[in-house]
């Protein structure tokens, strides 16, 4: 479910083309956001799961009992990586 941004390969200021500042881009943010965009990208319950190593059950109950953050539209469960990661971290430091 994650967007991906296509390359106009048209320079931009700096001589730089459009590809090259993308990758500055991904480099300097967070893998889940597009910080020209301000959007973020949402995982599926079961990609978020294969990515913690966890059932997908397992998460589901983690996030109903708020452990984790994570939202439901129309029937599918939708998670930020990078404030699950977060919420893993702190679950795992016992705070």
């Amino acid at each position: 479910m994650a967007s991906t941004k296509k390359s106009t390969g048209k320079k931009k200021a700096g001589g730089k083309t459009g590809t090259d500042t993308g990758k500055q881009e991904k480099e300097k943010g967070s893998p889940g956001q597009d910080p020209a965009s301000g959007e973020v990208a949402l995982l599926e319950l079961a990609e978020m799961a294969r990515l913690l190593r966890i059932s997908p059950l397992q998460l589901r109950r983690m996030v109903q009992s708020g452990q984790v953050p994570g939202v439901k539209v129309e029937g599918r469960w939708l998670f930020n990586r990078d404030l699950v990661h977060q919420a893993m971290r702190r679950r795992s430091q016992g705070r």
